[in-house]
C-alpha cells in the first residue's frame, strides 16, 4: 500500500465588517493516489459534493442547489436521484449531469412554516448519498407596541415608562426623549427629566420579523407642582391660598397663580361704610380674574350674599358686613390674579381670600355649577354686645350628602384678637395680619346632618360673625364605552364603569330583553328586536350622579359580521430584499355565514396570501390573511388592503399598511487559506472545500468547481452561526484525497 504523506494546511478566516481576527487551520492532506490505482474506467461516477446557495429560507422561497460528480459524466450523461425528508421543501426526483460535465443544478422550493425546522435533501448516484440541510425559518411577525401613547413626568423627579409589545421583541429603542431620560435593552425608559415641555417620542420594538413603532407624547411638567401645598383634608386636597384687603375702593384684588383645572373657592367681604355701622340693600358683586373680567366658571353659594351684624342690634349699632362665597370647579389656564368688584364703589374694608383645591376632589361635574353646593349655606353672628372667645356657625338644615367639604370663614372685629381654627377643622388662611382678625377653615365630614363650624381666639371677649358653606365632593363620572353592539337571539353583556366609587347604577332606554343590575352596573340579557337605542347610563354615590349616553345597536338575527383584529399593520424598518411577514385574523363574529367576496391590495412592496377569494366563514370561524412587505427601494411605503363582504354593519373593511425600506444591512464572509502539498505522486489540479453548519455532521461541497488557488472566500455565512470546514485536493481525473482535519469558526 502506498504510504500516505502528511502535509500541512493553514486555514484562516475573516468576517467582513466585523473584524474577526484570523483563525488558523492545520490540515492534514493525504497524497493523491495515481488515477489508475484509484478508479477503474467506465463505471458510474459517485456524487462527491452536494450544496445549496443559501441553506436558509424564511417564509416562501427557493434555494439554488448543485450536485457534483467525482469525475465527468460519461456519454449520455448521468442521472442523480434527489429527495427531501420534509414536505415543506420539494425537489425534482432527479437531475441529469450532462456528458463530459461534473455538475448539475436544480431548485429547491419551500413553503412558509409556522415553526422553524430543518429539511434534509439527499443526492444519490454511484453508491454515494451526500446530504444538505436547509434551515426553514418560521415567519415571525414584527412586534406591535401595546404600551400607552401618553405619559407624564415632572422636571427634577424620577420617571419610568415601560415599552411593551407583542411578538417577543429582542431589542427596543426610543428617540426624541427629553434631556435626562434614556432607554435600556429591556425597553424601560427611565431617568430624571431636567426641563419642562412636551416631546414626541418614537418608540420601536424589534425582532427577527421586523420593527414595530409607535408615537409617545411625553409631557414633563415644571417643578412647580399642580398642587403646591398638597395638604390633605379628608378626601380633599388644599393646594394653596392667598389673602388681601384694602381700606376702601371699588374692588379688591389678590395675586395668585393656580394650576389650570383645579377648583377655586373665593370668599369676599366688606363694610357698607367706614364705621361698619349700617347696611345697604341691593349691593351685588362679581368675581373675575386677569383672563376673564367676569369669570363664568364661578357661581355664588345659594343663599349669598349674607349680611351680618356682629353686635346683634339694629342698624347703626356697628359691625355690619356683607359676605360672598363663590366656587369654580375648573379654573382656566393663565390665571395670575383674582378681583372682586361690588356694585357700589363707596365700600370699606374690602377683603378677599382665595383657596385652590386639587382637581378630582371637589365636584366638577355639577350642572349648573350652583348644584355643586348643598342648599344649606348659612351665616352666623354673636347676637349680643358682650361676645366671647368661641364662634359657632351651623348649616341652616341637615346636609344630605356624605363627604361634603365644609368651608367656613369667621371674623373677630377690630384690634388684636388672634383667631384659630375650631376642633376638627384645618386652617386655610389664619390671622393674616389684618383688622378685623380672620380665619378661613375647612373640614371633610363623613355623615349627613347639621354641620357646625367653630373658631376660637385669644385677646379677650369679642363679638364675631361668619359664614358656613358645604360644597359637594365629586360625583361618579362614567368611563365605559359609549357604543356597543349585539344581535337578536344572542347573549349580550355590557359593564357600566365609573370613577369615584358608585354605590348604584342605572340604565334607561334599553332594548327589549336587556336589564341592568343596579348594584353592579352589568347590562345583560338576550335582545329580541333589531334596532339602535340611545341608552342613558347613570352611576351614583353619596355626592351625586354621573350620566352618559350609549348607542346600542342590535343586528337582526342571522346577520353576518366581519371582525378584523387589526385595522392597521406597521412593519417598521425592513432591510431591502428581506421580506417581513405579519398576520391579520379575519373572524366571522355574527350569527350567519360571512362571505368575503374580494380582497384588493395597493402599495409598492406589499403583497398578501393565505386567503383565496371569495371566502365563506361560518359563525365563529377565522382565517389568517398573511401580509408581506418586501421593499426593493429605501424609504417609507404605504398601502391598503380592502375587503368586500356581506357584513351587515358595512360591506367594506380596510387595513392600512406601512413600512420603511432600509439599506446598509451587514454581510459576512469567511476567508480560507491553506498550504499546498509539498509533494504528490500525481499532479494536484485544484481543491474542494466542504462545510458543515452548526452541530451538523453533514459536510457539503461549497465550491462549484475545483479551486485552483490555495484560498477561498465563503460569502454565504450568516451571523450567530458556527461553521466547520475541511479541504480535499483533486487531480485532473476528478479523484480526490482524503479530507484534511476540520476547523470550526463562529460568526458573531
Amino acid at each position: 500500500m502506498q504510504q500516505v504523506q502528511v502535509l500541512s494546511y493553514i486555514l484562516s478566516s475573516r468576517i467582513l465588517k466585523n473584524h474577526i481576527s484570523s483563525l488558523l487551520l492545520l490540515a492534514a492532506l493525504a497524497c493523491l493516489m495515481p488515477a489508475s490505482a484509484a478508479f477503474g474506467s467506465g463505471r458510474q461516477r459517485e456524487v462527491s459534493g452536494f450544496t445549496c446557495a443559501s441553506g436558509s429560507i424564511t417564509g416562501a422561497g427557493t434555494d439554488n442547489c448543485t450536485v457534483t460528480l467525482s469525475a465527468a459524466a460519461g456519454s449520455g450523461g448521468q442521472a442523480v436521484s434527489l429527495s427531501s425528508n420534509d414536505t415543506a421543501v420539494t425537489v425534482p426526483s432527479s437531475v441529469t449531469v450532462a456528458a463530459g460535465a461534473t455538475t448539475a443544478s436544480f431548485t429547491a422550493t419551500a413553503v412558509p412554516v409556522s415553526t422553524s425546522q430543518t429539511a434534509t435533501l439527499t443526492a444519490s448516484a454511484g453508491g454515494a448519498d451526500p446530504t444538505f440541510a436547509i434551515r426553514l425559518n418560521a415567519v415571525v411577525s414584527a412586534p406591535v407596541i401595546t404600551s400607552a401613547t401618553t405619559a407624564n413626568g415632572t422636571a427634577g423627579t424620577a420617571f419610568s415608562y415601560q415599552i411593551t409589545a407583542t411578538n417577543s421583541p429582542n431589542s427596543y429603542a426610543a428617540t426624541g426623549l427629553p434631556a435626562g431620560l434614556s432607554v435600556n435593552a429591556t425597553g424601560l425608559i427611565s431617568g430624571t427629566p431636567t426641563a419642562a415641555g412636551s416631546s414626541t417620542v418614537t418608540l420601536s420594538a424589534t425582532n427577527s420579523g421586523g420593527t414595530g413603532s409607535a408615537t409617545l407624547t411625553l409631557t414633563v411638567a415644571s417643578t412647580t407642582s399642580p398642587c403646591r401645598q398638597n395638604q390633605a383634608i379628608g378626601n380633599f386636597t388644599l393646594c394653596g391660598e392667598a389673602y388681601n384687603d384694602v381700606t376702601s375702593g371699588s374692588s379688591v384684588t389678590v395675586n395668585y397663580s393656580p394650576s389650570a383645572g383645579n377648583g377655586i373657592i373665593v370668599w369676599a367681604t366688606w363694610c357698607f361704610n367706614s364705621s361698619c355701622n349700617s347696611s345697604t340693600t341691593g349691593i351685588t358683586a362679581t368675581i373675575g380674574d386677569n383672563v376673564n373680567a367676569a369669570e363664568r366658571c364661578f357661581t355664588a353659594s345659594p343663599h349669598g350674599p349674607f349680611v351680618t351684624n356682629a353686635n346683634g342690634g339694629a342698624q347703626g349699632s356697628g359691625d355690619f358686613q356683607q359676605h360672598y362665597v363663590w366656587y369654580c370647579p375648573s379654573i382656566p389656564s393663565g390665571v395670575t390674579s383674582f378681583t372682586v368688584t361690588p356694585s357700589s364703589s363707596s365700600l370699606s374694608y374690602l377683603q378677599i381670600n382665595v383657596s385652590e383645591w386639587k382637581a378630582g376632589g371637589l365636584s366638577a361635574s355639577c350642572a349648573p355649577v350652583s348644584a355643586c353646593f348643598e342648599n344649606v349655606d348659612n351665616d352666623g353672628q354673636d347676637g349680643n354686645a358682650t361676645g366671647g372667645t368661641l364662634a359657632t356657625i351651623n348649616t341652616s338644615s341637615p346636609t344630605v350628602n356624605v363627604n361634603d367639604l365644609i368651608f367656613a370663614v369667621t371674623e373677630v372685629p377690630c384690634c388684636s384678637f388672634t383667631a384659630s381654627p375650631g376642633a376638627g377643622y384645618t386652617g386655610i388662611t389664619v390671622a393674616p395680619g389684618a383688622s378685623p382678625g380672620m380665619v378661613s377653615e375647612a373640614k371633610a365630614v363623613s355623615s349627613t346632618g347639621v354641620q357646625t363650624a367653630t373658631t376660637s381666639w385669644t385677646g379677650g371677649n369679642a363679638t364675631w360673625f361668619g359664614v358656613i358653606v358645604p360644597i359637594l365632593s365629586a360625583a361618579p363620572m362614567i368611563t365605559s364605552a359609549t357604543t356597543a353592539s349585539g344581535a337578536v337571539g344572542s347573549s349580550f353583556s355590557f359593564q357600566i364603569t365609573a370613577s369615584n366609587t358608585p354605590t348604584s347604577y342605572g340604565a334607561t332606554g334599553l332594548p327589549a330583553g336587556l336589564t341592568v343590575n343596579t348594584s353592579t352596573g352589568l347590562i345583560s340579557g338576550t335582545p329580541t328586536a333589531a334596532g339602535t337605542s340611545t341608552v342613558s347610563l347613570t352611576a351614583t354615590n353619596a355626592e351625586g350622579t354621573g350620566t352618559a349616553s350609549m348607542s346600542l345597536s342590535i343586528a337582526a338575527a342571522g346577520a353576518p359580521v366581519l371582525s378584523v383584529n387589526a385595522t392597521s399593520v406597521a412593519f417598521g424598518s425592513v432591510a431591502l430584499n428581506s421580506p417581513s411577514y405579519q398576520s391579520v385574523t379575519l373572524t366571522s363574529s355574527g350569527t350567519a355565514p360571512l362571505t368575503i367576496n374580494a380582497g384588493t391590495l395597493t402599495g409598492t412592496g406589499f403583497s398578501m396570501s393565505g386567503v383565496s377569494f371569495p371566502l365563506t366563514l361560518n359563525p365563529g370561524q377565522t382565517a389568517q390573511l398573511e401580509i408581506e412587505f418586501d421593499p426593493t427601494a429605501a424609504g417609507a411605503a404605504s398601502g391598503t388592503v380592502t375587503l368586500t363582504s356581506n357584513c351587515s354593519s358595512g360591506s367594506t373593511s380596510t387595513i392600512s399598511l406601512s413600512g420603511t425600506g432600509e439599506t446598509g444591512t451587514t454581510s459576512y464572509e469567511v476567508n480560507l487559506s491553506w498550504n499546498a502539498p509539498s509533494s504528490s505522486p500525481v499532479g494536484v489540479t485544484g481543491y474542494n472545500i466542504y462545510r458543515a453548519t452548526g452541530s451538523s455532521a453533514s459536510y457539503q461541497l461549497i465550491n462549484s468547481s475545483a479551486d485552483t488557488s490555495t484560498s477561498y472566500t465563503d460569502s454565504t455565512v450568516a451571523s450567530n452561526t458556527s461553521y466547520s470546514y475541511y479541504v480535499e485536493s483533486v487531480d485532473a481525473q476528478g479523484d480526490h484525497s482524503v479530507p484534511s482535519n476540520s476547523y470550526t469558526v463562529s460568526v458573531q
